[in-house]
């Protein structure tokens, strides 16, 4: 299962770098390409049938519940043996998506910068737009906990639409 998700970040994160527009990186993976469609299908069936997988396996042994993948590993490979199997499929799926997460962070802040500016201001690396996004995030990473980023949330959903507004915008 964690092999199944961490085969599906890995390609959208392929993926996401292909082309510079989104609508465009959308049409040409689906429309122009008739394998493109068939893989979307493909991975959101097998995306759907791990997630049954785990909905089955959830309260599979009478008063035990299984809520986190490592707890079935162990059930399935032994104590020790599931933790070794589990565990670094995990990390490196958290390890792809943090690094996607904050690339793609990086590149719409730069987006955003240059379409603020219009080439009036001097050009900036997007290095330094990667490295302010994951500054803001380590920041709010060390607060106790969500309530207390509620404005949080809200900025996010805004800037979350700004996102693919951006993207959306001709090069």
């Amino acid at each position: 299962m964690t092999f199944t998700i961490s085969y599906m970040l890995t390609n959208s994160a392929i993926l996401l770098d292909c082309h510079k527009d989104f609508s465009a990186r959308f049409i040409n993976l689906t429309i122009c390409r008739g394998p493109g469609i068939a893989v979307l299908i493909i991975s959101w069936v097998i995306t759907l049938y791990t997630l049954w997988q785990m909905v089955e396996m959830h309260e599979m042994v009478p008063g035990k519940r299984f809520d986190r993948y490592h707890e079935l590993g162990q059930h399935a490979f032994g104590e020790k043996l599931g933790l070794w199997i589990v565990v670094p499929q995990q990390l490196i799926v958290e390890v792809g998506v943090n690094i996607v997460y904050m690339v793609t962070g990086g590149k719409s802040l730069k987006k955003f910068h240059d379409v603020i500016c219009d080439g009036k201001c001097k050009d900036i690396k997007t290095t330094y737009f990667i490295m302010i996004f994951a500054s803001v995030h380590f920041v709010l990473s060390q607060l106790p906990n969500f309530n207390s980023i509620s404005g949080v949330s809200l900025a996010a959903a805004v800037m979350s639409l700004r996102y693919h507004l951006t993207l959306s915008l001709p090069q």
